[in-house]
């Protein structure tokens, strides 16, 4: 297996390199060979034409056996070429062959169609410090062990942060405006999922926001309504999920249905308009008001 690993590395080189639509992704690691606890930096390098906009979610990455510390965003520009360097600086206290994880980028063009890229994993092999050095009698842990004394504290300190969390939610509560296009969470409904689904719809649409140019605040409240039609039509909370925990959860409940890439591709093209800043025209506006109008339809005979 470790001969295998190491042909791999050769074969692999010190980097990466992707490239898709005029994008390009280098993925590189300042070592390839650590001990448990060592910091290690990983970087990749996004190179794009300016004319393009690229989004990345550190949220996203995966990163199963390694710790995080920091991560530090450099970007730059050459003549019509961007480039964005993202430097992780990470550890781990596992030891065995691992990979740094293939960290994806989504990009739109000028035309407003979007894709995605990604660059290749990276090979790291972690050993112990006994394994490298030997019992010299003088190795310790690398975390120290906390004593009874410390978890008091800990204990104190989760505490504190729980209660001002508690009393933060509920301030914010008692400050949220109440909105025309708000989807109401009330525990008794006087009409059934599709026919609420499809009279906010109608609300939202005659509401003006397109005509005044409230782009973001249209498809804040286009996402809320299809959110809250999968929650009653599946008695499930999904008031907190992001678009993409929403469509897992629907993977997983709906089967492999044809629906589900209607609602994949409603839910990206709605998170680039509120997290992208990405400004569709009012046509393509009407396009996803319309999808959204399928999606209820597709799934208002899903059981719960």
């Amino acid at each position: 297996m470790k001969k295998i690993f190491i042909f791999f590395w050769l074969l692999s080189g010190f980097s990466r390199w992707i490239w898709a639509s005029g994008v390009s992704v280098i993925s590189a690691a300042n070592k390839r060979q650590i001990t448990i606890g060592e910091k290690i930096n990983y970087t990749v390098t996004v190179r794009y034409p300016a004319d393009y906009s690229l989004i990345f979610s550190s949220a996203e990455v995966i990163w199963d056996n390694w710790v995080l510390e920091k991560q530090d965003i450099t970007r730059s520009k050459q003549a019509r070429q961007e480039n964005l360097k993202i430097i992780f600086t990470l550890t781990t206290f596992s030891t065995g062959q691992f990979f740094l994880p293939a960290i994806s980028f989504t990009y739109i063009l000028p035309s407003g169609e979007t894709g995605t890229v990604a660059g290749s994993s990276v090979p790291v092999n972690v050993e112990s410090l006994l394994a490298r050095y030997g019992d010299r009698g003088d190795i310790r842990d690398i975390k120290k062990p906390l004593s009874l004394s410390n978890w008091f504290w800990y204990f104190l300190a989760g505490l504190i942060l729980l209660g001002g969390l508690i009393a933060l939610a509920i301030y914010t509560q008692k400050k949220l405006p109440d909105t025309e296009i708000a989807v109401a969470r009330n525990d008794q409904f006087s009409l059934s999922p599709v026919d609420e689904a499809n009279q906010r719809l109608e609300e939202l649409f005659n509401s003006g926001l397109l005509a005044s140019g409230q782009i973001k605040e249209f498809y804040i409240g286009l996402t809320e309504i299809v959110r809250r039609f999968f929650e009653r039509t599946y008695s499930v909370d999904l008031w907190q999920k992001t678009s993409s925990e929403i469509y897992r959860y629907l993977r997983h409940r709906a089967g492999a249905r044809r629906e589900l890439s209607l609602v994949r591709d409603f839910f990206t093209s709605a998170d680039l308009v509120k997290f992208a800043g990405w400004r569709p025209t009012e046509k393509e506006c009407g396009m996803d008001w319309e999808r959204a109008k399928t999606i209820v339809k597709n799934f208002s005979n899903a059981s719960g």
